[in-house]
């Protein structure tokens, strides 16, 4: 009794904020990232489209944390993917803890 391989699915990708687009081909649950030049080189998700031809309907946009003191570039703490169909996906950035002060010996 022959057994029947299926091949993994074709999806594709494209970036709201650039121009960025991309095809994987894989068997596992995965979401497609890549740098966005257009929100200053952060890792952000792609967005799944039918086609190529196909018009992202979703955009992203930059959360950045109102109470971070510091350089302003580095105040970004996530993207937020919004779509036309009312659904959205969070990617945080987790800023790294600073401890000050003295310890006891």
């Amino acid at each position: 009794m022959g057994g029947f391989i299926l091949e993994a699915p074709v999806r594709f990708w494209k970036c709201p904020a650039c121009s960025k687009q991309d095809v994987t081909q894989r068997s596992d649950v995965h979401t497609q990232f890549h740098e966005c030049p257009a929100l200053g080189g952060v890792t952000v998700p792609l967005v799944e489209v039918r086609d190529l031809d196909d018009k992202v309907q979703a955009r992203q946009v930059t959360v950045f944390a109102e109470d971070y003191v510091g350089n302003a570039l580095d105040n970004k703490v996530a993207v937020r993917t919004e779509r036309l169909d009312g659904s959205n996906d969070v990617t945080v950035f987790p800023q790294p803890a600073v401890a000050t002060g003295s310890s006891r010996v």
